[in-house]
């Protein structure tokens, strides 16, 4: 061997020599990274889960906000869940959660208020037996009465009078509805009445006498959206107005 590879031999054990000196010193000097290591794991996890809480509730609300406004639109569009019924305990605690509505504004009803809660079924079946002729005020002829419904509430009342007496037939009228104060301007007039006209037709009525007071100018465009073609203006024996008639005719 000539002096030359000698002493490269000795400078490449020297470096490795030095190597292994450094790497014994780095690993003294620098202490175990694994906890760090599972730190930032952890770190990751927890930031990986807020992340994907937050796409999921906000998923969520979007959801059932688009769900809210397409339930709002079919409602709109195929008239929702608004029914007539007849009168029903079911309905008894909005029947008289309106009953107060009326009350506040000083309307006259056609039954006594007083007990009504207590004797509520008695007074179900009363309504009902209006119909065979049955617990009928003075002056009143059989009537069917219906309840008008949306979402299980009551929302308004609608009477069909079989016959018509002299003073139905001058002021009257074959139907008279009333919607609750809290739901009026809704379009619940208009439905009512329309779905009070098949009930009508059944009874036999094929044409329709209902009347309002001539100031009455939502209820004058509620007949009128429902078909009804005016006839005359007479006196009101109740009010300083005329009372407007109009006719439904039913095919």
């Amino acid at each position: 061997m000539g002096v030359e590879e000698y002493k490269s031999n000795q400078k490449s054990s020297e470096s490795v020599g030095w190597l292994e000196t450094s790497g014994v010193v780095l690993q003294n000097n620098f202490p175990d990274m694994g906890w760090l290591r599972s730190g930032l794991f952890l770190f990751s996890c927890v930031c990986f889960w807020d992340a994907l809480r937050f796409i999921f509730i906000g998923c969520f609300r979007f959801f059932c906000f688009l769900f809210v406004a397409l339930y709002s639109v079919i409602r709109q569009c195929v008239g929702g869940v608004v029914f007539l019924s007849e009168p029903s305990v079911v309905y008894k605690y909005s029947f008289l959660a309106a009953v107060e509505e009326f009350q506040g504004e000083e309307r006259t009803l056609d039954f006594i208020t007083e007990g009504l809660e207590d004797n509520f079924e008695a007074f179900v079946l009363g309504m009902c037996e209006r119909a065979e002729g049955k617990h009928l005020p003075p002056g009143y002829v059989p009537e069917s009465v219906f309840w008008l419904i949306d979402n299980d509430v009551f929302i308004g009342r609608v009477s069909i009078r079989h016959e018509l007496s002299d003073f139905l037939y001058w002021e009257g009228g074959h139907i008279g509805y009333a919607i609750r104060p809290s739901a009026r301007l809704k379009g619940y007039g208009k439905k009512i009445l329309e779905l009070a006209l098949p009930e009508a037709k059944k009874l036999g009525i094929l044409k329709v006498l209902v009347t309002c007071d001539d100031d009455n100018v939502g209820s004058r465009k509620i007949i009128e959206a429902n078909g009804g073609v005016f006839e005359n203006a007479v006196p009101s024996s109740s009010r300083p107005v005329n009372k407007l008639r109009y006719w439904i005719t039913l095919g």
